[in-house]
C-alpha cells in the first residue's frame, strides 16, 4: 500500500539517531506496464504510468524482465522524461537493456522515504501489532531481518536502504496502517 503521510523529525546538530511514523492508505500501490521498449535490445527503456513518477530516485520492479523470467529491480539514476505529460514517462537511457519481458508487463514503484544520508541501520514497526523490518548496514542490499505474526526469518526483497532514500518494496506494507520508524547513522 502507498505511504500516504511521513512525520520523521530532522537530522540535527551530533544527533545520531532520528524516529518517526508513517501511515499507508487503502489505496492500490502505483503499478504500471512497460512500453514495446522493453521486448529486445534497446538503448533506453521506457516506462509509462497515469500516476506520475516522484524523481530520478523511484525504485521500480519490472515483472519478468531478468534472467530466465525472474523480476528485475532498476533504480532510475538517469532520468529523462518526454511526452504530453512528462510526469507519466520515465525513460532510462544511456545503457543497453535485454529484457523478454513483453511489452505491457506489470512495474511496480517501490515506496520511498528521502533521508539526508546514509543510514547504519533501519528498523520499521507496525504500530497494531509489532511486526517488523529491520535492515543494518552490511546486510545483502534488499533483504531485512522480519518478525511476520511472531515469526522471525531473513527476507530478501523487502528493503533497500542507501543514500538519500529508504525504499519498501510494493506488497509489504499493510493498508491503513501506521508504522514507527527508527533510523540511526
Amino acid at each position: 500500500m502507498p505511504i500516504a503521510t511521513i512525520s520523521i523529525s530532522a537530522l540535527v546538530g551530533k544527533a545520531s539517531s532520528v524516529s518517526g511514523s508513517f501511515t499507508t492508505d487503502a489505496n492500490p500501490e502505483v503499478t504500471t506496464t512497460t512500453t514495446a521498449d522493453a521486448t529486445a535490445n534497446q538503448t533506453a527503456l521506457t516506462v509509462v504510468t497515469t500516476a506520475g513518477f516522484e524523481s530520478a530516485a523511484d525504485y521500480l520492479t519490472l515483472a519478468g524482465a531478468g534472467l530466465n523470467g525472474a523480476d528485475a529491480n532498476i533504480q532510475v539514476t538517469a532520468l529523462g522524461v518526454s511526452g504530453v505529460n512528462a510526469a507519466t514517462r520515465v525513460t532510462i537511457p544511456g545503457f543497453a537493456i535485454k529484457t523478454t519481458a513483453p511489452s505491457g508487463a506489470a512495474v511496480a514503484r517501490w515506496n520511498r522515504i528521502a533521508i539526508t544520508a546514509r543510514p547504519k541501520h533501519v528498523r520499521i514497526t507496525r504500530r497494531d501489532n509489532g511486526d517488523y523490518f529491520d535492515w543494518t548496514d552490511g546486510m545483502e542490499p534488499v533483504s531485512a531481518n522480519t518478525s511476520i505474526g511472531g515469526v522471525q526469518s531473513l527476507q530478501a526483497r523487502v528493503m533497500l536502504c542507501q543514500p538519500g532514500a529508504i525504499h519498501i518494496a510494493p506488497g509489504i506494507l499493510a493498508a491503513s496502517q501506521t508504522y514507527d520508524i527508527v533510523i540511526d547513522y
